[in-house]
């Protein structure tokens, strides 16, 4: 009886198993909690010295989540102390790392404002920014490209379309790119319904930056940016938040890589060129650059072909980056989703195309170099104006190939090519993050799914 009681007081102070966190994870936090104090408590002031690489702003609301964080045996915050107990704190620190929505929703209504009511949606918005910038810049998540910033102004853009739905409900692009976020309340059910739904994604980013907030040396769960590959001279004209914004927006299976494809600074201002780069290259993003600085694009979901007809697939959209930030689908009205064309004594259109019909293209690029036009709206994607000129002028013009690079079948034997099929978990960067966060194992890893018969 004395031995079972020994036991049970043991297991009784030991940290509970979690099954989205290792234990070298949970033993690494603990001691790193405790090379903070000699008496078994931490200060605050030690928290945020820890902490501050992530964010000085972030670092204080993070004690603040600790600090107003339910008890576990009470269910009443935590006093408003100075010091933390070690012990307690790594346990606190354990469940607001789990990431089950209707946990996540509470850490991100507490860190905006208030545990368990209801905040507003300007400091919501304050404090996704906040999560997508930190999450931009961490070591390990973000990729290595030349010129890539870190921008708060892009940051902020892309927090305000992830929560778009939240903020605005039903209502469209067209009728929100010129409002102001409304200062009404959200509430914390709001918010799990939102993680839950299309947000995941940012789910996967808010457990990270807490993980790197609790301990910077834990490593990151899978990156949800691309492997960027370019060569070391290009200098990239989008900010990390954008490079996010539509990396997460494309098909799970292109989400691995983009590779350079086209480049006016890099291959000169020839549409010739720009054709004989993208023909047969597979899916691919093209981003436009105007001379007042306003960016906008497209994602072509097929390899454009040189005809004058439409094609593509529902997968591909428009979108905007600055100086607003959306991403327009289809709406199924029509199937005008890409057109390159450049034919001699033809009537059609000479140029590449995306949406609308040949009179009124959602975004056209003109096969005379630099001449560009957006349409006011867009009925194949929903889409408002892409930039609010709707004759811009291309400063530069960058294509990129997304996903794996497309192979001729003759390249390859068919044993090859079974051999190289990507699986689930490597088309899936998401998938995998997620994984690394529940679970920490992948049990499909290196398994390749069946070819179709």
């Amino acid at each position: 009886m004395g031995a079972d009681g020994s036991k049970n007081s043991s297991t009784a102070n030991s940290p509970p198993r979690t099954p989205w966190l290792l234990e070298t994870e949970i033993k690494a936090i603990n001691e790193h909690l405790k090379s903070m104090t000699n008496d078994g408590k931490v200060s605050d002031a030690a928290l945020l010295a820890s902490s501050k690489g992530n964010g000085e702003k972030l670092s204080e609301l993070f004690i603040t989540l600790l600090k107003k964080w339910p008890h576990q045996s009470t269910g009443k915050e935590q006093p408003s102390a100075s010091q933390f107990l070690v012990a307690q704190l790594t346990s606190v620190i354990m469940q607001v790392l789990n990431p089950d929505p209707s946990v996540q929703a509470e850490v991100l209504a507490i860190m905006a404002g208030t545990a368990g009511g209801a905040i507003t949606s300007t400091d919501l918005v304050k404090v996704v920014a906040a999560m997508i910038e930190r999450y931009s810049s961490l070591q390990g998540v973000a990729p290595d490209a030349s010129g890539m910033c870190v921008d708060a102004g892009s940051s902020a853009r892309v927090a305000r379309e992830w929560l778009h739905m939240l903020l605005f409900g039903d209502a469209s692009h067209k009728k929100t790119t010129t409002m102001e976020v409304p200062s009404s309340a959200v509430s914390q059910a709001a918010l799990e319904r939102w993680l839950q739904g299309h947000a995941a994604v940012y789910a996967v980013v808010q457990v990270t930056v807490l993980r790197a907030l609790a301990l910077p040396s834990l490593s990151p769960p899978a990156s949800l940016f691309p492997q960027i590959i370019a060569p070391k001279e290009m200098q990239m004209q989008l900010s990390s938040s954008e490079v996010l914004l539509l990396n997460t927006s494309l098909p799970l299976q292109l989400r691995c890589q983009w590779r350079l494809l086209f480049s006016n600074h890099m291959h000169g201002d020839s549409f010739s060129l720009l054709m004989k780069q993208i023909v047969g290259a597979g899916p691919s993003l093209v981003v436009v650059e105007d001379e007042d600085g306003n960016k906008f694009g497209g994602f072509a979901s097929a390899s454009w072909e040189v005809r004058p007809q439409f094609h593509g697939t529902a997968e591909s959209f428009l979108f905007s980056l600055q100086p607003y930030a959306g991403v327009y689908r289809s709406t199924g009205y029509n199937s005008n989703y890409q057109y390159l064309n450049y034919l001699h004594n033809n009537t059609m259109p000479n140029g590449l195309g995306m949406g609308g019909r040949e009179e009124l293209f959602g975004l056209f690029l003109s096969y005379d170099f630099g001449e560009c036009t957006v349409a006011p709206s867009c009925t194949t994607f929903a889409s408002p104006a892409l930039c609010p000129n709707l004759t811009p002028r291309v400063s530069r013009l960058v294509v990129w190939g997304v996903g794996e690079e497309p192979k001729d079948s003759d390249d390859d034997s068919d044993e090859e090519i079974r051999s190289k099929k990507p699986s689930a978990l490597d088309r899936n960067p998401e998938a995998r993050a997620m994984l690394d966060m529940i679970g920490r194992t992948r049990a499909s890893e290196g398994l390749r799914e069946p070819e179709q018969q």
